[in-house]
């Protein structure tokens, strides 16, 4: 912030997405493979079983999903250290990929800048990335 409110985001994590160099690698070296659906091929990577179109996981990292785990999706967390900074850091975003995957870190912040409260931020977040989910994909499911 430079006092007239224009923010500036600072990413604190990663998406852990399959096809980034390193994920593919564990991926493929537990018998994993990495490919859009074969039902959506224009759509995102996935994690599949070896033999079987199975489960489908836009992500490489999960908790609990003992299918994935056996292709190689781990649970383990990349984990960053941000001190906070109470006269620069005025907000975090807490989010899943169904926002990142259409809003950017910069949009989230022009989205949320004004709100009202915390509420109302959440609200105007949520609604524009599913309006944005439902103009480039047929199914919105997170």
């Amino acid at each position: 912030n430079n006092n007239n409110n224009n923010f500036v985001h600072l990413d604190l994590s990663i998406d852990h997405k399959p096809e980034l160099p390193k994920e593919k690698e564990r991926i493929l070296n537990n018998r994993g493979r990495v490919m859009p659906s074969p039902m959506w091929p224009d759509g995102p990577c996935r994690v599949w079983l070896l033999t079987q179109d199975i489960p489908g996981l836009a992500m490489s990292r999960s908790i609990g999903d003992k299918i994935a785990h056996s292709a190689g999706v781990i649970a383990e967390p990349d984990v960053m250290i941000h001190t906070i900074d109470n006269k620069n850091d005025f907000f975090i975003i807490l989010s899943t990929d169904g926002v990142w995957e259409f809003v950017s870190s910069s949009e989230s912040i022009q989205i949320i800048q004004n709100a009202e409260n915390p509420k109302n931020a959440v609200e105007l977040l949520c609604k524009e990335s599913i309006e944005r989910w439902r103009r480039e994909e047929p199914v919105c499911d997170d």
